[in-house]
């Protein structure tokens, strides 16, 4: 599968950063999220980026945001080192076995 990088900046005048990662972490389409910035967030999915809206739009329908898919050359910023390895390297989360613990 290939996962893509796409920024999801919103009004934080609607809703709080931390509310929204709420939702976000519900999105079964939404694999990993990094949030590097007050009013945006890093998300990664393999779906398209008109499917990825409209799955968020049916979560937070007043919600004032845009989506955009981070492509490769593209893409240019003062952003930690950890954010740009994060936006390079579009992948899922690494689950953790917490029976292991």
């Amino acid at each position: 599968m290939k996962y893509d990088a796409f920024l999801l900046t919103f009004d934080t005048t609607q809703m709080s950063r931390e509310a929204l990662i709420e939702v976000v972490d519900d999105i079964a389409e939404i694999v990993n999220w990094y949030a590097f910035l007050p009013a945006a967030l890093c998300l990664v999915s393999e779906r398209p980026t008109a499917d990825l809206s409209r799955v968020i739009r049916s979560r937070l329908p007043d919600l004032r945001y845009m989506l955009v898919k981070l492509e490769k050359g593209q893409r240019q910023g003062l952003l930690p080192k950890s954010a740009w390895r994060f936006i390079n390297e579009a992948r899922p989360a690494e689950k953790v076995d917490t029976a292991a613990e």
